[in-house]
C-alpha cells in the first residue's frame, strides 16, 4: 500500500512536470521553451526579461493552452493510478484539484526573476528528504536506539525520486555564476532501495499466501484476487526519475 502512495506521487510528478511546469503557454510545442532554456544558460537576465514579456502576450490564448495542458496532466495521472482508487469519482475530483493547485503555484513561479527549475536528479543529499510513512514512524517511536539515528544517504541508496526538488537555475557561463551556492527553493522527495525491498517482500509474502490458498482449496470457494504489483512500475521508472 505504501508503494502505491509512492507510485501515485511519481505519476503526479511526471505528469505535472511534463504538462504544467512550462515557462510559457504561448505555444503548445516546446520551441519557445527551448529558446528560454538556452538563453538562461548564457544570459539569465535576458531570459528573465523575455519571459516577463511573453507572460503578457495574448493572455487569452495562453489561458486556453494552459487549460488543455491541465487536462492532459489529469488524464496522465488517472491512466497510471486511477485503477487503484476505491472511489473513482472522488479520486478524479482530487486529481483535478491537485493539478489546479499546482498550476496556480507555478503561475507565481513564472513571475519570479530567477529561473526556478524542477530537478529530478539526486546529487546533493541536503537537497532531498526521504519519504517516510506514518505507520513506520509510529513504530520507531516505541523504541529509539542507535539504528534510528539519521544516516547519510547517497545516490546509490535511492531507488526513485518521487517528487522533484526546486532550485534556482545555475547558468553555464562562469562569468555569470555567483559565489553563492545554487539556491534550494524546496527540497525533493525520494524512496530508498531498502523501502522498496520491504514492499517487495510484502508482495512476495502475499503472493505466497495466495498460492497456498489455491493449493489448499478443495471446496470450490473463490480465491481472493491477487493484488496488482506496483513494484515493477516503480523500478521501471526509477532510472528515468534519477536522470531527470
Amino acid at each position: 500500500k505504501q508503494m502505491r502512495v509512492v507510485i501515485g506521487l511519481l505519476a503526479c510528478a511526471k505528469a505535472i512536470n511534463k504538462h504544467l511546469f512550462r515557462y510559457t503557454f504561448l505555444t503548445e510545442d516546446s520551441g519557445l521553451e527551448d529558446v528560454l532554456s538556452r538563453l538562461a544558460e548564457k544570459h539569465p537576465l535576458q531570459e528573465a526579461y523575455l519571459r516577463a514579456i511573453l507572460l503578457k502576450v495574448l493572455p487569452g490564448n495562453q489561458a486556453g493552452t494552459r487549460k488543455r495542458f491541465l487536462r492532459l496532466a489529469v488524464e496522465d495521472i488517472s491512466t497510471d493510478v486511477r485503477h487503484w482508487a476505491s472511489d473513482k469519482a472522488e479520486f478524479d475530483v482530487g486529481v483535478q484539484q491537485l493539478c489546479d493547485k499546482a498550476s496556480a503555484c507555478w503561475d507565481l513561479v513564472q513571475q519570479v526573476e530567477e529561473r526556478v527549475v524542477p530537478n529530478f536528479t539526486f546529487k546533493y543529499a541536503e537537497d532531498w528528504h526521504q519519504l517516510h510513512f506514518e505507520q513506520a514512524s509510529s513504530k520507531k517511536q516505541k523504541g529509539k536506539g542507535k539504528s534510528d539515528m539519521p544516516q547519510v544517504v547517497s545516490a546509490a541508496d535511492v531507488a526513485a525520486v518521487v517528487w522533484p526538488a526546486f532550485m534556482v537555475a545555475e547558468p553555464d557561463d562562469p562569468a555569470t555564476i555567483s559565489a553563492v551556492e545554487p539556491l534550494l527553493v524546496c527540497p525533493g522527495r525520494f524512496v530508498t532501495n531498502a523501502q522498496v525491498q520491504l514492499a517487495a517482500d510484502e508482495v512476495f509474502k502475499a503472493e505466497s499466501s495466495h498460492r497456498m490458498a489455491r493449493r489448499n482449496s478443495r471446496s470450490g470457494d473463490p480465491v481472493p484476487n491477487r493484488r496488482q504489483n506496483s513494484i515493477g512500475f516503480l523500478y521501471g521508472d526509477s532510472a528515468n526519475s534519477k536522470a531527470g
